[in-house]
């Protein structure tokens, strides 16, 4: 676990900074630019130092400029990282003033880096700064970032700052996201939670009917950020949650209830309704395997899951590791191979891992002996791990019988022969494997049977260790 940067730590950074070394300055200026997520609080905190002493505003804006201009950048709308310019400017000078504009620049970079919303609504601590001088470098981060800022602008648009608020509203409109409907369709889950969260912490009424639309949603991220953010509107959330029980349930919520008590029993309802879906989808799948339909039951399990993605438990993991058997018995490989990586990743902890794992090799080696390679590593590992798998006993057992040490002798002929024994022994072996896998596999080893150069050709065949 990384230790957490402290304010010092930044200050001793931003010392460095103004160095006289060229080398002590850029690998402050490439450390301060690439802060980790856990120094948040730090740069937080240190934001907060900065606002004490200031440039004076006409020099904020010089400094900011020259940054700029020693990227090439010869207009002030310029989409370019204005923070590529200060070792330019700090190699001419490096004064108090100097750093007191690098250091926003290059710790507003570490924000956009770690990208969270966390670190996104400390973009207008840095705005805040020096009224004015920054409002162009707010706005480049917002097109650099897109949707992903969309949750810190919503947040910031209660900013206690104007120039936070300001920096929203431009924001919102150059990303469209005064249409709460609209926007909810293009953002990646987690996005989408924290945008629903935003929502509810401005208690932003445009958006509440969006909101209230997630509360039954399958996937638990965004469907507890939507029942969070509802919460948040207090009473008037009453009449979004008394409409989602006529939608959703098909009854009327009872009107004496408070909207507390309306959304507790809303939520009840909705999660008893899914749960008994699941439970349904469940048992299909579940005689569906009974009766050896690996097909019907893969339906269903796949069902199961886009109604509740984040229903990881013990049984669901052995239906789908019951799936890859019965897929098996089909010969239909990479069908049971996914079924055992969905059983491993649905419960990872759980005590059959192992043995899901040790099919998961059976599969593999299987499927490499249809190629034609005998993979005798991935037949071990399968053996190893699931005892019951007698095709795999059965596979190591005929070539341990067959490949025993041989004594090697001094004399020449005594070698040759040998040499010819081993490999009649093997051809023998591999002959039997041919009939089964109907094919011509290859005994994959690293370890080659040393043969003479003058011995009988065997360039068919690769001698196991």
């Amino acid at each position: 676990m990384r230790a957490q940067t402290s304010e010092d730590e930044i200050a001793t950074l931003v010392r460095a900074l103004g160095s006289d070394d060229a080398g002590e300055r850029r690998r402050a200026y490439e450390t301060l630019g690439a802060l980790p997520p856990e120094a948040l609080p730090a740069i937080r905190a240190r934001l907060t130092t900065l606002r004490r002493a200031r440039p004076l505003p006409e020099d904020a804006v010089a400094l900011l400029t020259a940054f700029r201009r020693a990227t090439g950048s010869r207009r002030a709308d310029d989409l370019v990282d204005v923070a590529d310019g200060i070792p330019a400017v700090l190699g001419e000078r490096r004064d108090r003033d100097v750093l007191r504009m690098a250091e926003p620049l290059l710790l507003m970079r570490s924000l956009e880096r770690v990208a969270t919303t966390d670190a996104l609504t400390l973009i207008p601590e840095v705005l805040r700064l020096d009224r004015d001088a920054w409002t162009m470098d707010g706005r480049r981060s917002v097109l650099r970032l897109g949707d992903r800022a969309a949750a810190a602008i919503i947040r910031a648009r209660a900013h206690e700052d104007v120039a936070g608020r300001e920096w929203a509203r431009w924001s919102g409109r150059e990303l469209s996201l005064d249409d709460p409907g609209r926007l909810v369709q293009r953002l990646a889950p987690t996005d989408l939670a924290d945008v629903l969260r935003a929502w509810g912490a401005t208690r932003s009424i445009d958006a509440m009917s969006v909101v209230a639309s997630f509360v039954d949603d399958p996937r638990r991220l965004v469907r507890d950020a939507a029942r969070d953010a509802l919460r948040e509107y207090g009473q008037n959330g009453v009449w979004q949650a008394r409409e989602q029980f006529r939608l959703r349930l098909g009854e009327d919520a009872n009107a004496a209830w408070s909207w507390s008590r309306t959304l507790d029993v809303l939520y009840e309802r909705l999660d008893a309704a899914r749960l008994a879906r699941v439970a349904d989808l469940a048992v299909a799948a579940d005689g569906a395997l009974d009766r050896g339909e690996a097909r019907a039951a893969t339906e269903a399990l796949e069902a199961l899951l886009a109604r509740a993605p984040d229903a990881g438990s013990h049984e669901v993991a052995v239906l789908f590791a019951r799936a890859g058997e019965a897929w098996m018995a089909t010969d239909e490989r990479a069908r049971a191979r996914s079924a055992y990586e969905r059983a491993v990743r649905i419960a990872p902890s759980d005590e059959h891992r192992a043995r899901w794992e040790a099919r998961l090799s059976f599969v593999e080696a299987e499927d490499a002996l249809a190629r034609g390679v005998l993979d005798l590593e991935a037949y071990r590992r399968a053996a190893s791990g699931d005892p019951t798998c007698t095709r795999c006993a059965e596979v190591l057992a005929g070539l341990e019988a067959q490949a025993q040490p041989v004594m090697t002798s001094a004399d020449e002929t005594e070698r040759r022969r040998g040499a010819l024994g081993i490999a009649a022994a093997l051809f023998a072996v591999l002959g039997a494997w041919l009939l089964i896998a109907r094919s011509a596999p290859v005994v994959a080893s690293e370890e080659r049977e040393p043969v003479e150069d003058d011995a009988p050709p065997a360039h068919d065949i690769t001698l196991p260790g």
